[in-house]
This record gives C-alpha cells, structure tokens and sequence, in this order.
C-alpha cells in the first residue's frame, strides 16, 4: 500500500477544508411553495371534517366511522407538523454552515464518535487544556451546540461549547447535538443509537438528514449487526453519501521490561489482514441485503485507530497504518472532487426525501378513505336486500289478511249499505295494520343495516288510499212472472159452431142421401168450429213484475283492494329507501369525494415539485 496516496495528515486535510470554503456560494433552497400547498391541503381537509359534524348527524351509522377517520386525520396533521418543524429545525441548523462541508459521525454507543471528533478537531482524542493551548487561535475549532434532550448521565447543556471538546468514556457521553467548526468544515457529533435512551437515538435521526457526508461508525470487535445493516440501509435509500469505520482497529500488545522489571502495554493495530477480513465480512453482510447487492462498491470500508494514530502522529509510516490517515484522505478527496456539488445536493436531495415522505402519508390517507368506503358500500347493498325482505313479508300477511277478511263479507252481499261499511271498517283495520308492519319493518331495517339509527326514518300512511275504493254495487235483472189467469168464451162459441154446423151439414146430407149425410156432417161440424171460434174471446194470464239479484262486484272491490294495499306498501317502502339512503350516506359519499379530490389535487401538487426537485439533482 503506497500510504503518499492513500494517507494525508490532519494539516494537510484542514488546507483542503480551507480551500473548499472558497467555493460555496450557495443559496438555501426554500420550501415556502410546499409550505403553501400543505398548509391550504390540511385546512381544506380540517374543514370538510367540521362541515360534515353539521351535515352527518350523531344518529347516523357513518357518524362514527368519520369521527375515527376525523381522528386519524388529525394525527397525521400532527405528525406532520412535527415533520415540517424537524424540516425547519435541520434548515434553520444547516443555515449557519453553508460555507462549510457538513459531516455527521452517526453510530451506535461507545462506537468511537466522541473520541474521533476530538481527534479531528484537535489532533488528540482526549485533548488537555495545555494542549488545546498550543494549537493557532486561526486553527482552533469553534464549537457550538444544538438540540438536547433530557436523557440523564448525558452531557449537560452546552457542555461541548464550554469545554471545547467531546466527553468520552461516558455510557451515555452524547446526548445532544453538537459540534465544531473549522475552515470548510462543520463536524456534527450526534447521541448514540441503540441505547437505552430511545430520545437520543431519535434526536441524532431527527438531524442526519441534514448532512452531506455520514461517517457511520462500527466498534472493529463487533461490526456488521443487523441493527447497523438495517440503519446503513436507510441512509442508502435515503441517497446519503457514505463512509463506514470499524474504530477501535487495534490492540494492546504486553511486553516485559527488563530495566524496569515491569510488565507495559502498547497500542498496536490489529494485523493488516484480519482489517481486511471484517471489511470484507461487513461488505458481505450489505450485499445480501437484497436492495444493496451489487450496490455497495460506492461505499467505503475503513479501519482506524484515533488511539493509535494520535500516539503515533509523528512516524509517517505507523500514521498511515492506523487508518486516520486514510480517512482523512477520503475526506480530502470528497471535499477536492465532490464537496460543491454534495452542498448544493443535501438540501435538495432532503426537499425530495421530505417530500416523498408527504406522499407516503398520503397513500395512507387514501387507504383511509378505502376503508371508509366499505361500510358505505356495505350499507348501499344491504339497505335493499333488506327493504325487499320486509315489503314481500308485509305484502304476504296483509294480502292474506285481506283474502280472509273479503270472505266474512258474504253475509252483507245483498245489503249495499251494511257491505260499504264492512268494507270500510276492513279498509281501516288494514290501513293500520300496513302501519303497525311498515313502523316494525323499517326499525328491523334500521337496528339491522344501521345499528341504533333512531326511528327518525319511520314513514307512516298519511292517506288511507284503500276508502277511495269503487263503491259497492250489486247487478240486479227485472223479469215478469204469471201472477192470475182470466177464462175466454172462445172454446165456448167453437162448440156450438161445431154442433150448429153438424145440423146444418146433416141436413145438406140428406138431400144427397146416406153417404152424403155423414160427409155433409163432418163438413158442417168443421165449418161451424171455425166460425164459432171466429165469434169468441181466448183466455188471458195476468203478470207482475219481480227484481233479481244476479251479481255485484264485491271480487272486483277485493282485487282492487289487494292491488292498491301491495302498491301502496311498495311505494312507502321505496320512499323510505330512497329516504333512508340519502340521509345515511349521502352527506357522507359528498365528504369522501370532497376528501378524494383534495387529495388528489395535493399529489399532483407534491409530484410536480418531486419532479422539479429531481431534475435538479439530475442536471
């Protein structure tokens, strides 16, 4: 290994640093347009939610689906508030920077970030005061402090501004956002991950977003956790550069002293290969992580000792073997070839990963609305199946009823008057036993499909149809009937022709002798008949007239009663459907539509400046 290549010294970095602080001219990338777009999305949203407490009463099924929907919108308003103050916090943190690299040292707890700041910032990873005395004012670092939390055992407020320098050897040494700066330099010292502390770890997450390098560091006795894998993973999707260190890359080597006849210790590097084998085996580990395999040659792999280079600073050889010397190189070659162009690209790369992360909550959102829809759709199908149900059960016991009821009417069917007021007294039973059915059918309706919605709904006959009835009419026939019969002397007077005319014929028989007094008799009697029947009167049959009754239209009153009982049933029901559906899901249909478009119209607004923001980054 040629360490005039790879190795550069601490000096030789800062003038690098230096150098780089020439270059920035940058100007912050706002984000007052999202701003806009988010805050008109939620008091959109807010708004439809408050309009909807008035148009969706409390007795509404939905009532409460949209109070649970209410609240979860709610708390993703609050979550993202909370995102756009981080946002805000991160950009208002860089804002003091933008002449300078921002690098954060992220890892876990006693990984080594402590003692590597204080070595970056004053040559010593423990620095006393007189050696921090002996260093150029123009070279001494400037520290600052930013977010704390209220972890115990942590640093106390300020306490790296006022020491100017790190804690090390704590358990929990950091547990607060701090640092320093040098020329073209701002080195960020973040909380541990993983602790037993969860605030610290959140607040260092809540703040890498806002760096343009990342040395995430690995303890070399243990590197390649899954819990290091799965943050190193995040930070690559999230298209952070870079770089891993295995600190602590060494060990202590006993020897015995023969002048002092005592047994000491020094501080030596693990052997070259066994360096090379946990970088290999941290690397392996990366590349079975499906999204990071054959992805992970971009990412540097470095084994060093702040110890080890810190004791041997003076020996160029020993210096380049501790690895620090490495590292500052990779930093020097970052800050010489990519450290404009990765100032300009943190803040737009994190404007976009700000806004993906809007859209993520997004399709939360509009998976809230899915679910939503599905007790409505429910509702929409059920409501009818129902209905139907209820309107033939209702139809079949009064169509019943009705049959019985016309059969007790036969007694009055030659009665006109005693029929129409039977038939009124059925009309009005039956009137209110559709409403007793309809009031007991339409609360099943409601305790069924909508659960406790009231009866509020309930429709009740408001015109009894069935009195406008036809009026009853019974078919009556008149016919005359033979009452008495009067005796003719028409028979009488035929007789004494007959005798009359037989003297008369006999006598013109004798003139003709034997045989012409029978034939003349028979002609005689003949003739005589008829004139006698000529000259009387027939017998006559008196008559009167009677009134039959042949028919009424009592089965055509029944047919229509039972057709305007199934049609008025019908027609109720249908209202009530009609009814029904309207106030339960009308107004709340109104509000996810409202919802959808908002949503909508808020993605579109987010894609746009997602693909401004990445044409940027591209160009």
């Amino acid at each position: 290994m040629d360490s005039a290549v790879l190795s550069i010294s601490r000096p030789e970095l800062l003038n690098i640093f230096k150098e780089l602080q020439q270059k920035f001219n940058f100007s912050q990338e706002q984000d007052q347009v999202f701003k806009s777009h988010c805050h008109q999305f939620q008091q959109n949203m807010a708004g439809y939610l408050k309009a909807s407490e008035h148009d969706i009463s409390e007795n509404n099924p939905l009532f409460q689906q949209i109070g649970k929907f209410r609240g979860i919108l709610e708390e993703t308003n609050q979550n993202w508030q909370k995102k756009i103050t981080t946002q805000d916090t991160g950009v208002h943190f860089r804002a003091g920077f933008n002449d300078s690299l921002l690098v954060f040292v992220y890892g876990k707890v006693k990984s080594g970030k402590s003692s590597l700041g204080n070595y970056m910032a004053w040559g010593h990873t423990d620095p006393t005061d007189q050696q921090k005395s002996e260093i150029q004012k123009e070279l001494q670092p400037i520290y600052f402090s930013g977010q704390k939390t209220e972890v115990k055992g942590g640093d106390a407020a300020k306490e790296a501004e006022i020491k100017k320098e790190f804690r090390v050897g704590a358990t929990e040494a950091t547990s607060s956002i701090q640092g320093f700066s040098l020329d073209g330099l701002t080195w960020i010292d973040s909380p541990g991950l993983h602790s037993i502390n969860q605030e610290n770890g959140d607040l260092a997450k809540d703040y890498v977003e806002h760096a343009d390098l990342i040395l995430y560091t690995m303890k070399s006795d243990s590197p390649g956790r899954e819990s290091d894998l799965n943050e190193i993973l995040n930070l690559y999707r999230a298209d952070k550069k870079i770089i891993l260190l295995l600190t602590g890359s060494d060990d202590v080597a006993h020897d015995w002293d023969d002048e002092k006849d005592e047994m000491i210790s020094t501080t030596v590097m693990k052997d070259r290969q066994r360096r090379l084998d946990q970088q290999k085996y941290v690397r392996s580990a990366l590349e079975k992580i499906s999204e990071l395999a054959g992805k992970t040659n971009n990412i540097e792999i470095l084994s060093f000792s702040a110890r080890y280079a810190q004791e041997n600073e003076g020996q160029v050889d020993n210096f380049a073997d501790s690895g620090m010397g490495q590292l500052f190189a990779a930093l020097g070659k970052i800050a010489r070839e990519d450290g404009v162009k990765l100032k300009h690209r943190t803040p737009m790369l994190n404007f976009k990963n700000f806004l993906t992360d809007f859209m993520s909550d997004l399709e939360n959102y509009a998976q809230l609305i899915v679910d939503f829809q599905q007790p409505i759709e429910r509702i929409q199908k059920s409501i009818p199946i129902q209905i139907n149900e209820q309107k033939r059960l209702i139809q079949q016991q009064l169509s019943q009823k009705v049959d019985a009821e016309f059969e007790s009417l036969t007694p009055y069917r030659d009665d006109p008057i005693q029929m129409k007021q039977a038939i009124k007294k059925i009309a009005d039973t039956l009137a209110q036993q559709q409403n007793e059915a309809m009031i007991t059918a339409q609360q099943t309706i409601l305790q069924q499909v909508m659960s406790d919605f009231g009866s509020q709904l309930t429709n009740v006959i408001q015109h009894n149809a069935l009195l406008d009835l036809p009026e009853f009419k019974i078919e009556q026939r008149t016919e005359q009937v033979a009452d008495s019969v009067t005796s003719g002397t028409r028979r009488r007077n035929g007789g004494l022709g007959a005798l009359g005319g037989g003297i008369i014929g006999g006598a013109i028989g004798i003139l003709g002798g034997p045989a012409g007094v029978a034939t003349g008799a028979s002609i005689g009697s003949t003739l005589g008949g008829w004139l006698g029947g000529k000259t009387g009167d027939d017998a006559s049959v008196n008559y009167r007239e009677i009134t039959l009754n042949v028919g009424d239209n009592l089965i055509h009153i029944q047919k229509q009663f039972s057709e305007r009982l199934q049609n008025s049933i019908q027609v109720q029901m249908t209202e009530f459907q009609k009814t029904l559906l309207e106030m339960a899901l009308n107004s709340a249909e109104h509000l996810v539509t409202q919802l959808k478009n908002e949503i909508n119209s808020f993605q579109k607004q987010l894609n746009s400046m997602i693909l401004e923001t990445e044409t940027k980054l591209n160009g």
